[in-house]
């Protein structure tokens, strides 16, 4: 829903079936949107907990929207997780909403640990020292993320040695664009260049398994050996035997993906970048 009110030149909350909706003042005129539902509700989230949100959230609505179109929603609907690191404005301020879990923003949040600081992309980023961000949940208590059907993306701009994303305690699942990525096995296998890059893990069966980096795609040999009982950490092992100094823009997992999806996800993460006033990463 889009229109505009008479307005006097004055910011003014709009409602709109039952949403309150800020509008954008042009002429005297308040030009107003509703936001997909999903946006809402993690605005409705954020409000109940008193975290700040950016004052435009117009780039966020556009990403969860085009998000959600992707295979007619199948893709949105097999998310167990999506957390957004890269917000406009780039500030600590919003560092509530860096920890909501945009897909179920009333569900688990994910922590932060130790020195986590913002890069010029908007990433959160490691320190190689005791930064991390813990999500809590045990990854075989997901609804979507199984062992054989099973994908990972991480969005990120440091490049460079120590660069591993996100990682469990018996490094059954490692995301890197340094040297190796692993879905599901402790087996070692997938080597890709570094750089910036979004990267995924998709595992579609046993013995069947993809790695990405933005649209490029390998396929892995191992076989899946465990679902892990820990959590996601991302720039450490769950047991802080490691830590390193790698960033994360946004971070998502759930089920399995394909190839189109892969690059519509690149497409649009990329768009939204840009919208929100940083520089795209591929």
């Amino acid at each position: 829903m889009s229109g505009a009110i008479l307005n006097s030149n004055k910011f003014k909350g709009v409602s709109a079936k039952g949403q309150i909706v800020k509008g954008l003042v042009k002429n005297g005129v308040v030009f107003f949107r509703q936001y997909d539902t999903a946006t809402q509700a993690v605005i409705d989230a954020c409000n109940s907990k008193g975290y700040t949100l950016p004052s435009n959230l117009i780039p966020l609505d556009n990403f969860i929207r085009k998000l959600k179109s992707i295979s007619s929603g199948a893709f949105w609907n097999s998310r167990d997780g999506i957390f957004l690191s890269a917000i406009i404005g780039n500030s600590s301020t919003h560092n509530g909403l860096r920890k909501i879990n945009i897909k179920s923003p009333t569900g688990q949040e994910r922590d932060f640990y130790g020195g986590i600081s913002l890069n010029t992309y908007g990433g959160l980023q490691g320190n190689s020292a005791n930064a991390y961000i813990d999500y809590v949940t045990a990854i075989n208590a997901y609804t979507n993320y199984k062992q054989n059907d099973a994908g990972i993306i991480v969005a990120k701009s440091v490049s460079g040695t120590g660069s591993i994303s996100f990682t469990n305690a018996n490094n059954s699942v490692v995301v890197s664009g340094l040297s190796n990525g692993r879905i599901n096995t402790t087996a070692s296998s997938g080597v890709m260049t570094d750089g910036y890059c979004t990267v995924g893990l998709s595992r579609t069966s046993s013995t069947s398994s993809r790695i990405y980096k933005n649209n490029t795609e390998t396929a892995l040999t191992s076989t899946s050996s465990i679902l892990p009982s820990t959590a996601f950490n991302e720039f450490r092992t769950t047991g802080g035997a490691n830590y390193w100094g790698g960033d994360s823009l946004i971070t998502i997992f759930g089920a399995s993906f394909t190839a189109s999806e892969m690059s519509l996800f690149n497409q649009y993460f990329n768009e939204y970048l840009v919208e929100s006033g940083f520089s795209a990463i591929a």
